[in-house]
Parts: C-alpha cells; sequence; structure tokens
C-alpha cells in the first residue's frame, strides 16, 4: 500500500502542543519515517529547546523488543535455543506446577505468571534468588491457558539469554544489537542526565535510573526494561526491523516471530511483539493489521508497519505526569491512540 508522506504535520504538532500545555507531559518527541527515507521528526517540551535527536530517555518496557526478544530469535537461529525449551532446562529448582512452561508461552505471555516487583532487598548480583522469588508465586491461569501481560516472562528470558552465551545481559545488548545498528548512545546503566528525559518520580541512582522497580533492583538490566535511548537510534532500530532484522536475524525466524501467536486469546501477540489488530487500540488508524512494535510505561512506543513501509516512534514522559495528576496508565494509552490517528489524519489515511 502506498502512502503519501505530506509536507507539513499540522495535526500531529498541533496535538503534541496541546498535550504539553495541558500538562500531558512535560516532554514529547515524534519521528515518523519510511523505507525510503522519508523522514518527519517534532520536539516540544514545556523546558524550551532542549530536545534533540540525542535525547536520551528511558525506554521501559520497549527494552522488550530492543534486547530480550531479538536476542532470543538470535540463539534460535544458532540453535541454542528452541521455543520448546522449559523453564525447568534453565532453573533446576522451578516448583513443578512451572517446571515445564515453554520459551513460547514467555515469549507469547501465555506462561500463566502474574506481573510482580522482585523484592527490594534483591542485588545485581542475585538472580537465581530473583528468580527464585518470581517462580515460587502461585499461577493464575495454566500455562497456554490465557493471555496474561507479564514482565516476569521477559527477566526470566533474560537469565536464560546469560546464561545460554554465559556473558552478562547489557553486554550481550551492546555487542549483537546496538553496535551492529550503529545506536551509538543506546545502552543499559545510562550515565548522560542532561536534558534527559524525566520518566521517574524516584530519585536516580549513580548510574542505576531506569524508572522500573525490578529492573533497578537487578542494577538497571533486567529484560523487560532498563534500556535508554534517543530518537535518533530508535529510528535506526525501526528502520530495521522493517526489514525484517536481517543480517541479525533470519528471514525465517522473522518470518515467524512477526505472526500473531495468540488469536485465539484476549490479546495478539507475535515472538515478543505487540501484533497490531482491532483488539489492539493504541496504535489508532495509523497502523495495518499484523504492524508489529511495542509501547513502554514511561509514554514510548515503537511500531513498524509492513504494508505501508512506514515506521512511527514515539519518547514522551506522559506517564509520569498522569501518576501526579491521578490519571492512571489508561491517560499514557489514549495518548498513544490520538497521537497515532493524528498522524494518520496528516497522512490521509
Amino acid at each position: 500500500m502506498a502512502i503519501q508522506f505530506p509536507s507539513a504535520f499540522k495535526n500531529t504538532e498541533a496535538f503534541i502542543r496541546e498535550h504539553v500545555k495541558n500538562e500531558g507531559a512535560d516532554d514529547v518527541m515524534l519521528s515518523v519515517g519510511t523505507l525510503d527515507g522519508e523522514n518527519y521528526r517534532f520536539y516540544h517540551s514545556k523546558r524550551g529547546d532542549v530536545l534533540n535527536e540525542k535525547t536520551l530517555c528511558d525506554m521501559m518496557s520497549v527494552t522488550k523488543i530492543l534486547a530480550t526478544t531479538p536476542l532470543c530469535l538470535m540463539a534460535i537461529d544458532e540453535g541454542l535455543l528452541s521455543l520448546d525449551d522449559t523453564i525447568g532446562k534453565f532453573f533446576p529448582y522451578a516448583p513443578e506446577d512451572k517446571r515445564d512452561i515453554t520459551v513460547f508461552q514467555m515469549l507469547t505471555h501465555q506462561s500463566g505468571m502474574t506481573h510482580c516487583f522482585v523484592k527490594p532487598t534483591f542485588g545485581p548480583f542475585d538472580k537465581d534468588e530473583a528468580a527464585q522469588f518470581q517462580l515460587n508465586r502461585p499461577l493464575a491461569a495454566k500455562p497456554g491457558e490465557k493471555f496474561i501481560y507479564c514482565c516476569n516472562n521477559m527477566i526470566l528470558l533474560a537469565f536464560i539469554i546469560e546464561k545460554i552465551y554465559r556473558k552478562p545481559f547489557e553486554l550481550l545488548f551492546c555487542e549483537r544489537i546496538a553496535f551492529p545498528l550503529e545506536m551509538h548512545r543506546t545502552r543499559f546503566l545510562c550515565r548522560d542526565v542532561e536534558n534527559s528525559i524525566l520518566c521517574t518520580r524516584t530519585p536516580w541512582i549513580g548510574e542505576n535510573m531506569c524508572c522500573d522497580p525490578s529492573a533497578r533492583r537487578l542494577g538497571g538490566v533486567a529484560g523487560n526494561a532498563g534500556v535508554f535511548s534517543c530518537l535518533e537510534d530508535m529510528e535506526k532500530f525501526a528502520l530495521s526491523l522493517l526489514k525484517g532484522h536481517a543480517p541479525l536475524i533470519s528471514d525465517a525466524t522473522f518470518a515467524l516471530a512477526r505472526k500473531n501467536h495468540t488469536p485465539h486469546l484476549s490479546d495478539s501477540r507475535g515472538l515478543g511483539y505487540v501484533f497490531a489488530d482491532s483488539r489492539y487500540p493504541q496504535t489508532g488508524r495509523l497502523f495495518s493489521e499484523g504492524s508489529i512494535g511495542h509501547c513502554g510505561h514511561s509514554g514510548t512506543s515503537v511500531f513498524v508497519d509492513f504494508e505501508k513501509g512506514m515506521y512511527a516512534v514515539t519518547l514522551s514522559n506522559t506517564t509520569r505526569l498522569a501518576e501526579e495528576r491521578k490519571l492512571g496508565y489508561a491517560h499514557t494509552m489514549k495518548f498513544r491512540a490520538d497521537l497515532h490517528n493524528a498522524i494518520a489524519d496528516d497522512m490521509g489515511i
């Protein structure tokens, strides 16, 4: 499907300006681009002209598809991991009810596990203790029975990746994803705080600045959160995703990853990816069915549309202000849907 890239995004800019004016966010950065090289960027901050393509933002759960998902897919390509591998294979102490949960079920959030933050007493080197804490919690559903979005799935998958490669997760991310894609400012353990988008009310601690409590308690590095990135780097990632992450991931493995593996459940999911369809409102009218991507709790998102050959990346701190105003996460979800619809209006979709 051919799309018309407009000369101006008047509806989009007006929406973002109004969102910031009404205290919906302090900072919003947006990039819309195509495979043909067309690109539109817009920055707006109540702090003045402080944002640019290198400004860092806490990506939160976008980390799931920035790091954990592609590293799992690479391990599958290399024959080091199978979708049928079980938790019991990697965690011998797993209780009986979770021993047979598969990598496939964790990637598609069908494990039956429910979200819980890692305890504050755990430190960055207590990963087995953190895994035991998560695995010892009761299941909310029989594995494979329901879709239950759960960050713990991705935390455990990152532990598995470390066991497979015998390297720290943050190093694997740098070596195998950030460096090859030339994402020069993207990293766990962010140090550069000048004019960064503040996404948390909790004071930053040294290099451990991520907002997610579990990632903070694991030293700033986790499979569910912890990556900081900027608009320039996220454009590179989005284009790579739009091209199937070749040559990082084989065509066959990526084709499997972008399929809807949960059409019979309450939400549609690929292997780690959100699969956009009529049941997923946050992509609005902009994205075709079968588009994939992910959102971050802070107010970030990246989605790619294979049919239209386009992407949209949003970096913001919408959730922090919503929490301060006691509006809840639904405010952030509506922001994404309305923003994507404004872009669709400008593009005549």
